[in-house]
Parts: C-alpha cells; sequence; structure tokens
C-alpha cells in the first residue's frame, strides 16, 4: 500500500493526515504547533501513521503546508538586504524600486537600487532602451561592495519578453564570480538573483515588490526548507517533500528555494482543498474554523476562487494572486466576556485586530466588526462577546474545560455538549450557566451562517488539501488576437499549449492536464485587438516522477508568468500626437522634435552611488480609516487649500470613485503625489478657488493620454511636466508675454485628477479647484471647453524619451476669462476629498460606505450584487464591453418600478467603454451618461476599474447626477447615450446636480464666482 502524508503548520495547531487515493483518509494527528516548528511537524506525523497503522516505508511523498515565510515579512525578520536594477531606460523614474513599501519595510530589506538602461514596449519587441553592459559592471561592483545578500533584476514588461532579464542575470553570475575570484566581495557566497519575470505578472511596481520580498527570504527559505526536510526524515520517511503553492496546487522543494512567496497562502487553501475532497464537492463555500480565526472561501471547478485583486504583504502592494478568503476573530479559543450592557462591553473590549470583512449595519454582526459577537445587548440584559482576541495555542492550558481559568467558545460547546474535550464539572467550578453558553453559541452560529452568505468541514481538512497532488502552469502576456475568429482561437490554442507545457514541466501528468483558468482584457487604445491574455492549467502531480522537472518556474502560481517563446506577435502601437492642453505619452509622429533622453542611472556624478537615504525614498506609513475621518483640511490667509498626506490619500479615493470605471490608476498618480510632497517642501502642494485667478493669467491642464493596462508597466518618467514646459515655450512664441499662474485637470477622474498637483509642487504653481470634464470620459472632444466651441490649443504631447509634439494655436489676451469661467466644472477637487472623506469616515464607523457616497454626491444607490461575468473586446481603440451583476437593487421608488417588486434576485448589466456609460436594471434603463455611474467595492467603498473587474467581486453601484454643463443641450451631443451609438436611450437624469462646497476660498473680493 501506498500513501502520501499531508501536514499544514498553523499558528496554534500542526495537522497531519495519511491518505490513500484521492481522499481516503487513512489517520490523522493534531499538535500544538511548537516554537520552532519542526517538533511539531515530526511528532503530528508521527502521530499520524500510527493513527493509520502504517509504515513509514509506504509513504510515496509528503506535502507541506507552512506560514513561516509570510509571517517572516509581517514580523520583518530573518529579511535579507536586497539590491534591485530596474531596466528600464528613460522610462518609469517618477516612481523608483521600493517606493511603495512602508517605510519599516523598506528600512529592512532596501540596499542598494538602480535604474539602468533596458526595457520593452508592450509588444515585446521594441526596446525602451537596450541593455547597457558598463552600467551592469559598475552595479555588480557596488552590490558586492555592500554585502548584499540577494538582487532583483526588474525590466519593463519582461513577463512579455524577458530577454533582457535573463541577460542581465547572466550576466551578474559571472561578474559575481570574477569579482569574488579576485577577492573584492565582502561575503563568502555570491548575492541571489531573482529575475521579476519569474515571480509576477503585468505591473511593474507589484512585480518588483513581490520579487523584493521572494529575494529578501531565500536565505531564510534554505534554513527552513532544511528543517522541514530533516523534521521528516526523522519520522523515517524517505519520500521527496512537496510545499502547497498559493493556488492549491504543488511545488517541489527545489521550486519553494527559488520562490518562497508562492506559498504565503498555504493555509487557507489547504483547508479550501482539503474540505472538498472530504466533501466529494468541486463547487461550494468552506468555513476553516481554526483556534483564534475563521476563514472563509469559495471553491470553483475544485480551485479556490481568486481574489479580485492583487494583495498587499506586510504593507506592501503586490502582484500575488491569492485566494478569496477572508477571516474574521472567530475560533475555538475565542474568548467569551459579559458584560452589563453594550456600552460597557465596548468599553472594556480589547482593540480588534486587523481589519476584516464587512458586516450588516445595524446588527450583531455588525458589533463583531467593532470587536466580538454581541448578544442580549438590549438595556437591562446582560451582553455576551466571543472574540475576537483568543487563548490560541494556549487552550490546554487557559480554557475552563481542561482546568484553566479563561472562558472560551471551546467551553460553550462542551457544556452544551456538542464537543467533547476535559470536562463539564470543571466549567461548573466557574459558573458558567447552561443559559449563557446557549447564548454565545447561538450567536456563533448566526455568524458563521452569515460568512456563508457573504462567500456563496472534517477536523483536518487542512492538511488534507495539502495532500492533494496537482501542480500547474501558467502563461500572462500580451498578445495580438486577430479580427477573425479563427486567429482568435489560433492564439488562445498556442497560449494554452504553452501553459500545459509548463504545467508538465512542473511534473503534472500530460493526460490529466486542464484548462483551469483563461481571461482576455483588452487593452484599450491600441490597434489590432491587442489583448492581455492568462491561461492557467492544471493536472495531477506524475508521483513515479518525483520531484517533477524541478527546474520548473513556480512563477505562475505566485501570480505569475513565464515569457511565452515568440512572444512579441503584437505590432508597436505608434499613437498620433493629438492635442490635449498638455498631455504626455508616446507620440511615435514622424518629424517631432527629438532631445537627446535623459537617462540617470543609480550612479551619481563620478560613478558615486546614490546615498541610501535617497534609495529608501518611498511613501510613508498607510494611514488608517480613523486618521483620515478625523482630518480637516487646512487653508491658508491667501484662501488657498495647503494639501498634506491625508488630503492626498482622501483626493485619490475621490478621483477613483469619479473616475467611473476608467482615467486611469489613481494609485500611481498617489504614491507620485505622496513622494513629491516632503520634496517640494511645506505648502508646495497648494489648491486654489477658480475666483482667485487673474483674468489675464494663463492656466495649463496637464495629465496622461494613453492605455491604463501598459501605464501599470510601463510607468512614467515626468513628461507631463515636460509637456507644461514645452506648450508654455509654443505659447511664448507664438503669442508673446503671458504668465502661467495655475495648473489644472482636464479631467479629474483616475490618475489625471492628481497628476496636476505633482507638477505644481515640482513648477511652484497652485492647481485650480476644477477640470473640465467633472468626471472621466474616454475622448479628448468631450472637455467641457471643445463641447462649446472654444480653442483647447496650444497643446504638447510629450514621451519619456525627451521628444514632444505641439498644435499652436492663437489666443486672444482674455484667453482665461473666455475659456475657464464658462466651462469649468468647478470644485472638483474639493468633491474627490469629500468622496474620499466620507468613505474613510463609513470605514471608520463600520458603515456602509456606498451610502455615504451616495449621500456626499447627492447621488443614489442604484445596486448591490456579484459580478457574474465581464465580457470584453477592443472596438476602435476602445475597451468595450459588459458587467453582469446579480444582487439587490436599492429599495428605491424610481428603481422599483423599473423591473418588478418581488423583492427576489435581480440582474444589473453595465455597459462601458473605458468608461461605465448606461446601466439596465432587468433589461430597463436606470442610468446613462452623462451621469456618473459608479462601481466600488462592497466591504470598503474603494473604486473599481473596469479592467480590474472580474467574476465574484462584491459590488456596490452607485448613481451620481452630472453637472449641467454636461446635461445641457450642447454637453448632451457630445457626451449623451447618442453620442456613444446608444440611440435608444433617451437621457433621464438621476437627480439635481447638488453644488459642492469648495474648500479654497476666493483670494479676491469682487470677483464673481466660478
Amino acid at each position: 500500500m501506498t500513501v502520501r502524508v499531508g501536514v499544514d503548520v498553523g499558528g496554534t495547531n500542526t495537522d497531519a493526515v495519511v491518505v490513500r487515493g484521492q481522499a481516503e483518509v487513512l489517520g490523522w494527528s493534531k499538535v500544538l504547533t511548537t516554537a520552532d516548528v519542526t517538533a511539531g511537524v515530526t511528532e503530528s506525523i508521527k502521530g499520524a501513521l500510527n493513527s493509520a497503522k502504517v509504515g513509514s516505508s509506504e509513504v510515496q511523498a509528503v506535502m507541506l503546508g507552512t506560514t513561516q515565510f509570510v509571517n517572516a515579512c509581517v514580523q520583518r525578520k530573518g529579511l535579507a538586504k536586497v539590491a534591485v536594477l530596474r531596466l528600464c531606460g528613460p522610462a518609469t523614474r517618477a516612481l523608483p524600486p521600493f517606493c511603495d513599501m512602508p517605510p519599516g519595510l523598506r528600512q529592512a530589506v532596501a540596499g542598494y537600487q538602480a535604474m539602468i538602461s533596458g526595457g520593452y514596449e508592450f509588444d515585446g519587441r521594441a526596446e525602451v532602451a537596450s541593455v547597457d553592459d558598463h552600467e551592469v559592471v559598475m552595479a555588480a561592483e557596488e552590490i558586492l561592495q555592500r554585502g548584499i545578500a540577494s538582487v532583483v533584476v526588474s525590466g519593463v514588461f519582461s513577463p512579455v519578453n524577458a530577454e533582457q532579464e535573463e541577460a542581465v542575470g547572466a550576466m551578474l553570475k559571472a561578474e559575481f564570480a570574477r569579482l569574488t575570484a579576485a577577492g573584492k566581495a565582502c561575503t563568502a557566497s555570491a548575492p541571489d538573483i531573482v529575475l521579476s519575470h519569474k515571480v509576477g505578472q503585468l505591473g511593474l511596481l507589484e512585480r518588483e515588490n513581490a520579487a523584493i520580498l521572494n529575494a529578501a527570504l531565500l536565505p531564510l527559505a534554505r534554513s527552513v526548507m532544511a528543517q522541514c526536510e530533516r523534521a521528516v526524515m526523522e519520522t523515517g520517511i524517505t519520500a521527496p517533500v512537496y510545499l502547497t503553492a498559493n493556488d492549491g496546487t504543488l511545488m517541489s522543494v527545489q521550486d519553494a528555494l527559488q520562490l518562497p512567496v508562492a506559498t504565503f497562502q498555504s493555509g487557507p487553501v489547504n483547508s479550501l482543498r482539503g474540505a472538498a475532497a472530504l466533501c466529494g464537492i468541486e463547487d461550494g463555500v468552506v468555513l476553516d474554523i481554526g483556534g483564534t480565526t475563521t476563514e472563509a472561501g469559495v471553491l470553483v471547478g475544485g480551485l479556490p476562487r481568486p481574489a479580485p485583486r492583487a494583495v498587499k504583504f506586510a504593507g506592501a502592494n503586490t502582484i500575488l494572486q491569492m485566494p478569496d478568503v477572508f477571516s474574521i476573530g472567530l475560533g475555538g479559543g475565542s474568548i467569551l466576556r459579559w458584560h452589563g450592557s453594550t456600552h460597557e462591553r465596548q468599553q472594556q473590549q480589547p482593540p480588534q485586530q486587523a481589519e476584516q470583512a464587512s458586516w450588516p449595519a445595524g446588527t450583531a454582526e455588525e458589533a463583531v466588526r467593532r470587536g466580538g459577537v454581541v448578544v442580549g445587548s438590549a438595556a437591562g440584559h446582560v451582553a455576551c462577546s466571543v472574540g475576537p482576541d483568543s487563548v490560541g495555542n494556549q487552550l490546554f492550558q487557559r480554557a475552563l474545560c481542561l482546568g484553566g481559568d479563561t472562558p472560551t467558545a471551546t467551553d460553550a460547546a462542551v457544556l452544551l455538549g456538542r464537543l467533547e474535550l476535559g470536562g463539564k464539572a470543571s466549567i461548573a467550578q466557574h459558573q458558567l450557566p447552561l443559559e449563557r453558553a446557549e447564548q454565545a453559541w447561538g450567536e456563533v452560529q448566526r455568524l458563521l451562517e452569515w460568512c456563508v452568505d457573504q462567500s456563496k468541514t472534517q477536523k483536518v481538512a487542512n492538511a488534507v488539501g495539502a495532500a492533494i497532488p496537482q501542480v500547474s502552469g501558467s502563461v500572462d502576456a500580451v498578445f495580438q488576437l486577430g479580427s477573425s475568429a479563427e486567429s482568435r482561437q489560433g492564439v488562445l490554442q498556442h497560449v494554452e499549449g504553452l501553459a500545459r507545457c509548463k504545467a508538465v514541466l512542473a511534473g503534472a501528468l500530460p493526460e490529466s492536464c486542464q484548462v483551469a483558468v483563461r481571461e482576455e482584457v483588452p487593452l484599450a487604445y491600441l490597434p489590432g485587438n491587442t489583448c492581455r491574455v492568462r491561461v492557467k492549467v492544471i493536472g495531477d502531480l506524475d508521483l513515479e516522477r518525483g520531484q517533477g522537472g524541478g527546474s520548473q518556474d513556480k512563477g505562475d502560481d505566485a501570480g505569475g508568468l513565464a515569457a511565452a517563446s515568440g512572444a512579441g506577435v503584437v505590432q508597436r502601437a505608434q499613437q498620433a500626437g493629438e492635442g490635449f492642453h498638455s498631455k504626455s505619452g508616446d507620440s511615435g509622429c514622424k518629424g517631432a522634435k527629438e532631445t537627446p533622453p535623459a537617462v540617470s542611472s543609480a550612479l551619481g556624478e563620478a560613478g558615486r552611488p546614490k546615498e541610501l537615504a535617497e534609495v529608501l525614498a518611498g511613501r510613508g506609513q498607510e494611514l488608517q480609516p480613523g486618521e483620515l475621518a478625523a482630518w480637516q483640511p487646512q487653508v491658508n490667509e491667501q484662501g488657498e487649500w495647503v494639501l498634506q498626506e491625508a488630503d492626498l490619500h482622501l483626493i485619490a479615493i475621490g478621483t477613483g470613485i469619479l473616475g467611473t470605471g476608467g482615467g486611469g490608476s489613481s494609485g500611481k498618480a498617489l504614491l507620485k503625489a505622496l513622494m513629491q510632497l516632503p520634496r517640494g517642501g511645506p505648502g508646495s502642494m497648494r489648491v486654489v478657488h477658480p475666483a482667485s485667478l487673474p483674468a489675464d493669467g494663463l492656466v495649463v491642464d496637464a495629465g496622461y493620454m494613453g492605455a491604463p493596462t501598459v501605464g501599470v508597466e510601463k510607468l512614467d518618467s515626468d513628461q507631463a511636466e515636460a509637456a507644461v514646459r514645452s506648450v508654455m515655450q509654443a505659447y511664448h512664441a507664438s503669442e508673446g508675454p503671458g504668465k502661467l499662474v495655475a495648473l489644472m485637470a482636464g479631467e479629474i477622474g483616475g490618475g489625471n485628477g492628481i497628476e496636476p498637483l505633482v507638477v505644481g509642487s515640482k513648477m511652484g504653481l497652485p492647481v485650480v479647484d476644477g477640470d473640465l470634464m467633472g468626471r472621466a470620459f474616454p475622448e479628448l472632444q468631450m472637455m467641457t471647453s471643445a463641447m462649446y466651441g472654444l480653442p483647447t490649443t496650444p497643446a504638447s504631447l510629450a514621451d519619456e524619451k525627451g521628444n514632444s509634439v505641439v498644435v499652436q494655436s492663437v489666443l486672444s489676451a482674455d484667453w482665461l476669462e473666455k475659456l475657464l469661467r464658462p466651462v469649468l466644472v468647478p470644485h472638483t477637487l474639493s468633491l474627490a476629498w469629500r468622496l474620499g472623506h466620507a468613505v474613510a469616515t463609513a470605514q471608520h464607523a463600520k458603515l456602509d460606505p456606498a451610502d455615504a457616497i451616495a449621500a456626499e454626491s447627492g447621488g443614489q444607490l442604484l445596486f448591490t450584487g456579484k459580478v457574474l461575468d465581464v465580457e470584453r473586446s477592443t472596438t476602435e481603440g476602445f475597451a468595450r464591453g459588459s458587467i453582469i451583476l446579480e444582487g439587490s437593487p436599492a429599495p428605491q421608488t424610481e428603481l422599483q418600478s423599473a423591473s418588478s417588486t418581488d423583492g427576489g434576485t435581480k440582474v444589473l448589466k453595465v455597459l462601458f467603454q473605458n468608461e461605465n456609460l448606461v446601466a439596465y436594471l432587468d433589461g430597463d434603463c436606470v442610468a446613462s451618461v452623462p451621469d456618473l455611474i459608479c462601481c466600488v467595492e462592497v466591504e470598503n467603498g474603494l473604486p473599481i476599474s473596469t479592467e480590474e473587474m472580474r467574476y465574484g467581486l462584491r459590488v456596490a453601484v452607485i448613481g451620481i447626477p452630472a453637472h449641467p454643463l454636461l446635461t445641457s443641450p450642447e454637453g448632451l451631443a457630445v457626451v449623451g447615450p447618442a453620442a456613444f451609438g446608444y440611440d435608444e436611450v433617451e437621457f433621464r437624469p438621476l437627480g439635481h446636480h447638488i453644488p459642492v462646497v469648495p474648500i479654497p476660498k476666493p483670494s479676491l473680493p469682487g470677483n464673481p464666482q466660478a
């Protein structure tokens, strides 16, 4: 008889199970997790073998799940210093490596960074710049002199083409060997080298962060893997050891040594897959009730449903794809408390742990979010709280039923006869009455039911999950699908074949391989049906092959990908130099003025390295909802709104909401602003009231244009500032003197609402509280200035290489008075701040953030539900498609009259063209442009772009009345439903636009208010 052993190491217990076949459990063991981990692993395996009555020689493989690597990142212990070489040429320099990490983590891992020549355009064929061998050699010398243990090589669009990363990695390896042999190294061993394309997918900063965490963990991984193998050997087992990866498949010890970040979520994943195997189901909800927390997740096709967004680890945004699991502070060791009133309970309850899943407002479950489960909380009744704090792995010493002195959820279960552990007599000694046990137990059941409803088990399901033998392979790259169904199918089959090859190399049986994930996301503004395609294939592990391929990249399981061979199937897009007062992008225009790119490396003058303080430049600690909710804007004596860090966070939330699904990343723009704020100094970011501007002054709007998906990988290098200076040179050349008095946003939605703040800080200019769209729109002629026939030139377009294009036109001396005041959508930065503040306040108070957004904007909650499907296509350069949600409409007369009122489940369909345009409830139109259709996460109110939409995401849809400039006949002609091809839709406003209370004040008395 041959069997497998699964082991799961948790914070409280270490579980082991012996399994035969797919899920026949022969024996199991549960022991308390030991401080050194290995002793608990050995003890649990021996216990499981004894329980199953099998010998160690019969074990074919051992599968292990561990939390040691994620714990090391969270606790910042055992992390090595890391150097980063970013291959980017002149691009991406506005956001250097390490900048998107909290200060503590950045201090722990940042050792050196260099942004050097290299990188590809989105197609993987055209280079941003060629690799400079001399820069690589200089960096290698500096890394060895500093004694840095690990190096990350991160190239722009390396997931599409990895050639440059591979070449630089090989060059570094050879140079390290040469320098070490020459006695020029500070350490005996050469640094580890991590190539970012083996760790993550598209998204430069997030992939870089994941690669940095991985590199920092490599020395620890060698120690942990050696301990795990030693613990297994001490049981007499000689079979190979595998680790559980984030997607529920397996990875060899060799792969785990190279990619420890792929094991971060092995615990929850094991529970999900193990429970499914034990129950014989492939689709369902799983609750994993541990000693401290309960984790809920969903299985789809036998695999954990991936989270709709990449997640943070240790405060750093990463590209790691994790299962869609949320936790609450409820477990067997949860402490029970009784209080005379709810108020007293809240005063005595310890602070709640990290943010958890949202709770229905006004219920006992909402009180759980505040600090535990509350029962009997009416006046005059005794209230009981369950958790969130727990006795954890001290259950056997502290629980009443085992002779301790702390009442726990386990004691309630024992007293009610639902669990046999210890004795009821011990509980009776502490005077825990049956009525109170029933009270606590009833609330625990209600809470678990709520968890199941939000997501829409055997004792060692997590260990069984670890024993499920499957591996995977993935491809995630950019392809041109062509114009026909045949060409599209051919490309998808090619990608699927590449993913199958990767799965087989990882050790999968070829005949067992099946496609688990297939996604297509069109890239807006690019030609030829250009799409980002992701395919994941899973298969059963071929145990006869032992450790599988051994050299297979496990980047797909970390949310990563491998570069597809011949990935340059897409022709590089050449964008026309279309004018927008001052825009930046990749113009590709013939005859453009070209200046040599100013490529700066990490080496300063005379080849000296940058100071460590500059290497460590980045954002501060992330502000919590309570801090943001308490913040109030600062206005100086001149009436200028002087921005601080909290203001930027709040504005970023608001601009994301006003983006209505488009507008580009507010997060990247926020990060730039947070870095510029201390550089510019106190008062460098100012927002002024439109009425404060002199009538003869000049104002330029600054921002970016292009495909957002490209922008997450090829970051900018402050081209907007270059475009502003270029357009001013053109104006002065044609019109003579004129003073630039302020900047403004062309569109407030998305990242373009924040970019002028960054440029203004650098140029010493304030930013006008207003914009020319009042939201985000996909086309430049949808600015209010163009709607009303006013000039939008001169305009400049600049790229990262120093190219610039200028469109000139004659402007009258009273340009500002004629253009700005009549067509400005006023006070939109103030509106963005107020929306962000409403969200933060709701988060802090544990209220419904969608309701808060609707109340602040004068809008209404249209719908709440889960995403069932997202369809996407690219037509005429735009990302078009639909989002299908299932749930319930808001209880409002207008919406109820638009559909049946039987109270059942409804379907909302949102159509988009980059931005959300029209919403249909059960076939009836309930909202349309130019009104804003905003999608936010139910749990936290944070905005969701159309590119981020995917199955399973819980979404609230909010409608906000548009500004009258957009709903007038002139406005509807350009941005009404018919302008987007919806001739059958009659625009019916959601309500009256509510004027925004501006934060900055007019500084010139007598000037007309905007």
